[in-house]
Formats: structure tokens, C-alpha cells, sequence
């Protein structure tokens, strides 16, 4: 879940330089607890101290969302999914980068779900060593204006985030994409 936290972290604490967000649990309603496996509910429930699901839902997993918190970050803001990913689905993804006020990019990898690794839109690797590009840039004062408004659909056989790529969604917030 740390592309949840980084962005509550973010959102609240404005010393962060820079954040990168990938592998998305950024979705505003909060599919992780309700689409992931129910042992990953059922662990986070027992490191939370919770032994009553209903409770646990009220208590926590309603209050656990990105919504009415983006809008507060003020760094530079990447987020990377899957274009199919079952816990954040792209309608969500969209919602999540359109609620970002500040320089933001959104990376869509074509046909590709909740894990990102040996990606073949990358060549095989996983996206860490793109993520860690993009901060090095985005840290070292490459790269984005103030304006900076990117979505990348990283094709398959495309040449990365950094290719000819830029795309505008066919879908808004709150319609389905598939």
C-alpha cells in the first residue's frame, strides 16, 4: 500500500520534494479491501488490532482513501498503473491524477494489471528503474513546469515513458473503462 501512503503522506507533509506513486492503491473507493484477496483484509485487520470486519469497515477502510487529499500535495506527482489493474481501475487512475494540482504525470501501461514487473513495456524490467529516473529528474530540476499536465500510455512494444506516447483517455472519471 505504499502508493496510498506516500500520497497521504504527501498530501500533508510539504517537505517532500517529489513523490512517486506506482503499482496503484490510489483509487478513491478503495477496492483493496473489497477486490484483493480476503487475507490481505484479514491481515491488515490483525496488524490494525481488529477482530470485527463490520467495525473495521466503519472505523478504518471507509476513512482509507486518496479522495479530498490529492488536491493538498504540492510536489511534483508520478503515478503508474496497470491499464487493467483490478484494484485501481483506470477510471479511478484518471480521477486520482485529475484531483492533482500540482505538476503531475500519469504512466498507463498497456494491458497490464496490478503488479509492475518484467514489464514488456519496458523491456522486461520492472518500473522501479523508470520511477527512479523520472524523481532523479523531477529531484536534480529536469523536466516539469509548474504546468506540467503528462499522461503516457506506455504501449507493449512502445520505447518507454519517455517515447512518443502521450495519450488522452478515452474515458472519464466515473465511467467504466472495461
Amino acid at each position: 500500500m505504499g502508493s496510498y501512503w506516500s500520497l497521504r503522506l504527501a498530501s500533508y507533509d510539504h517537505r517532500i520534494a517529489a513523490v512517486a506513486s506506482a503499482v496503484a492503491c490510489f483509487n478513491p473507493n478503495n477496492t483493496i479491501f473489497t477486490q484483493s484477496s480476503p487475507r490481505f483484509k484479514q491481515m491488515f485487520m490483525y496488524m490494525a488490532g481488529y477482530g470485527d470486519e463490520d467495525k473495521f469497515d466503519v472505523e478504518v477502510a471507509k476513512s482509507m482513501t486518496v479522495r479530498g487529499h490529492l488536491g493538498k500535495i504540492e510536489c511534483p506527482t508520478l503515478l503508474a498503473t496497470g491499464e487493467f489493474d483490478p484494484l485501481c481501475p483506470l477510471e479511478d487512475a484518471i480521477e486520482a491524477f485529475g484531483e492533482l494540482t500540482s505538476p503531475k504525470e500519469m504512466w498507463v501501461f498497456e494491458n497490464q494489471y496490478h503488479p509492475q514487473r518484467s514489464l514488456s513495456n519496458l523491456g522486461g524490467l520492472d518500473n522501479h528503474e523508470y520511477v527512479l529516473d523520472w524523481l532523479h529528474d523531477v529531484l536534480m530540476g529536469k523536466g516539469l513546469s509548474k504546468r506540467h499536465r503528462r499522461i503516457a500510455y506506455v504501449k507493449e512494444t512502445g520505447d518507454g515513458p519517455w517515447g512518443d506516447c502521450e495519450w488522452t483517455p478515452t474515458v472519464k472519471p466515473g465511467q467504466a473503462y472495461f
